[in-house]
C-alpha cells in the first residue's frame, strides 16, 4: 500500500512539472506571464552569479564550466549563458556567451558584414575592409593574420598584403568598442589572396628585367617637394595630372631599369638634380610594365590622346596654358648606356603609355612657355612620369 502511494505521488510531481514550467524562487507567487523563472521575495536579496575568471573573452575556457573539459571557440548551444567576469584585464563584471565572445550586456551591437574593396590583389599592395558605423561605439578593433598588415580604430582599415598567399574566411574580424565594453566580433566571410606581381609582357621590352633596387608601392611616391601638388585642367573637371613620380630612398646613380640591350636600359637619376622636386626618370619599358605600381589605385600612366585633350586637342606645341600645372623642367636622360642628361632646369619630358614604333614612344615636352603633347623618344631614354586620373 505505502508503496503505491509513493509511485501515485512521484507521478503527480511529474505531471505537475510538465503542466507548469514557470517556476517562482521567493514566494508562493504564480510567475509572471512570459518569464520561466521569477525571482520574487519580500526578503531584501539577489541572484547570485557564477564567478568565473575570463581572462580570454572570445573563448569557453577549459575545466571551468560542468562537462567542459577542452577550450571552446565558438559553442552556439551555451549562447545566453550568463556569468560575473572577476578578471579585471578583460573587464569585470556581468558577462554573456552569444556563441563566440563573451559580451557585457551594454556593449555596442555587434557590427555588420565586412565588405573588401578587392579580395585577390598584388603582394606589396593596398585593398580596404570596412563596416557600417554602430551607434554608441567609440571606437573599432580589428584584427589581420600574419601576412596582411595595417592598423585602424575606425570602421575602414587599409591592408597591405605583406606575404603572398591565400588567407581563408574568417581570418578578418572587427568589434566595436564603448566605454561600456566591447561586442561580439564581426568574422569576415571572404577569402583574401595576395597575389606575387608579374611582369606584364609588352613587345620590344624585357621579361625578365634586372635591378639594382627592388620596385615596390613601398618605395614609390610623388615629388612633392615644392608643393607642387596635383593640378587639373581645367580647373572645373579635366584631367588630373599627380607631381612627378620618384622612387623612395633612391641611392645616388642608381640604374633604375637594367637589361643587357640599350632597348631595356634607362639611365639613373643624376645625383646634381633634386628627384624630391623633379622626380626619377624612367624608361618607356619601366612605365608601362610597372605602371600598377608607379601609378597605384585609381591613378594610371597617361595616354597621347589624354596629353592632347590636356591641350584641347592640339598636336603641335601650344603656349597658351597656364605655367603652373606642374610640368617640371626635369630634363631627361639619354640612357642606352650614355650617361648624360639634359636640359635640367630648361624643360621637362613625360612618357605616356602609347607608343610610336618597336623603338619610339610618344610623351609630353614641357617648357616654362607651354608643352608639346606628341614629343617622341627613345624606349631607352630617361623621362619623367606624371600619373593621370
Amino acid at each position: 500500500m505505502k508503496k503505491r502511494i509513493l509511485v501515485l505521488f512521484t507521478l503527480a510531481l511529474v505531471l505537475s512539472a510538465n503542466l507548469r514550467a514557470q517556476v517562482t524562487i521567493g514566494a508562493l507567487t504564480t510567475p509572471k506571464a512570459g518569464a520561466l523563472l521569477d525571482l520574487n521575495s519580500t526578503t531584501t536579496g539577489g541572484l547570485v552569479l557564477s564567478n568565473v575568471d575570463l581572462t580570454d573573452l572570445s573563448v569557453i575556457p577549459a575545466n571551468t564550466f560542468v562537462g567542459i573539459s577542452t577550450q571552446q571557440d565558438t559553442n552556439q548551444e551555451l549562447a545566453g549563458m550568463i556569468v560575473y567576469n572577476t578578471d579585471a584585464a578583460t573587464g569585470i563584471g556581468v558577462h554573456v556567451w552569444d556563441g563566440e565572445d563573451w559580451i557585457k550586456p551594454c556593449a555596442p551591437p555587434t557590427p555588420g558584414p565586412i565588405t573588401f574593396s578587392s579580395t585577390s590583389f598584388t603582394v606589396g599592395f593596398t585593398i580596404t575592409a570596412k563596416i557600417d558605423s554602430i551607434k554608441g561605439a567609440t571606437n573599432y578593433v580589428w584584427t589581420l593574420p600574419a601576412g596582411l598588415t595595417g592598423t585602424s580604430n575606425d570602421t575602414i582599415i587599409t591592408i597591405t598584403g605583406a606575404t603572398i598567399g591565400i588567407y581563408d574566411a574568417g581570418a578578418i574580424t572587427v568589434r566595436a568598442e564603448s566605454s561600456c565594453g566591447g561586442s561580439s566580433r564581426r568574422i569576415s566571410t571572404k577569402a583574401i589572396e595576395v597575389k606575387e606581381f608579374v611582369l606584364p609582357a609588352i613587345s620590344g621590352c624585357a621579361s625578365t628585367p634586372s635591378f639594382n633596387v627592388v620596385i615596390t608601392p613601398a618605395n614609390v611616391a610623388f615629388a612633392d617637394a615644392n608643393g607642387n601638388g596635383n593640378h587639373t585642367y581645367p580647373p572645373d573637371g579635366g584631367l588630373t595630372f599627380s607631381p612627378p613620380v620618384k622612387i623612395v630612398g633612391l641611392p645616388e646613380r642608381t640604374t633604375l631599369y637594367g637589361g643587357s640591350s640599350p632597348t631595356y636600359k634607362a639611365d639613373y637619376r643624376d645625383h646634381s638634380v633634386d628627384t624630391d622636386i623633379y622626380g626619377s626618370w624612367f624608361s618607356w619599358c619601366m612605365v608601362v610594365q610597372y605602371a600598377e605600381i608607379l601609378c597605384p589605385g585609381e591613378w594610371r600612366v597617361p595616354t597621347l590622346a589624354d596629353f592632347q585633350s590636356y591641350t584641347g586637342g592640339s598636336e603641335v606645341y601650344v603656349s597658351n596654358l597656364p605655367t603652373n600645372h606642374g610640368w617640371l623642367p626635369g630634363g631627361y636622360a639619354l640612357g642606352g648606356g650614355n650617361s648624360s642628361t639634359r636640359d635640367v632646369g630648361s624643360y621637362g619630358r613625360y612618357w605616356s603609355s602609347t607608343e610610336q614604333d618597336s623603338n619610339y614612344s610618344y610623351g609630353m615636352y614641357a617648357h616654362s612657355s607651354g608643352v608639346l603633347p606628341t614629343d617622341v623618344g627613345y624606349r631607352y631614354e630617361g623621362f619623367s612620369l606624371r600619373c593621370v586620373r
